[in-house]
């Protein structure tokens, strides 16, 4: 057996594990801000592409929201879906939805956290991240 099998033998096992995380931790996080994702939809785009004009210096609510998705949309984002619909069929896109819906969840919860715990210097300038996230949290 060689080295590329072993290592095949162990992704094919061990990538479920995350998979299966990922889907509690939607489900719990659904499940636990009453379903958020779905009650306060209309409120999100209200709010998003309000009119109000920030005060001078700071950015828009919709500058913001352009700021985070350029954060989360990569590379896979962009192929994933034909890949996952040449692959899978149409039917991917049924999943791809359901797990998108369980993912705003996790999202809200990945960005609160995030603003719980960014630190604001002499300067009174915010920062932040992952990193912050674990070293302060």
């Amino acid at each position: 057996m060689s080295l590329t099998e072993i290592l095949e033998h162990i992704n094919d096992y061990f990538w479920y594990i995350p998979l299966v995380l990922i889907v509690c931790l939607g489900i719990y996080g659904t499940y636990r801000l009453k379903g958020t994702q779905f009650r306060d939809f209309k409120e999100m785009f209200r709010v998003t592409f309000s009119k109000e004009c920030p005060h001078k210096g700071k950015i828009s609510t919709l500058q913001v929201f352009c700021i985070s998705m350029g954060n989360r949309i990569g590379v896979g984002n962009i192929s994933g879906p034909i890949l996952a619909i040449l692959v899978g069929g149409p039917g991917a896109i049924l999943w791809m939805w359901l797990f998108a819906l369980l993912g705003m969840a996790s999202s809200l919860i990945e960005t609160t956290v995030g603003q719980l715990y960014k630190t604001k210097d002499e300067n009174g300038d915010y920062h932040g991240g992952p990193a912050y996230t674990i070293l302060n949290g």
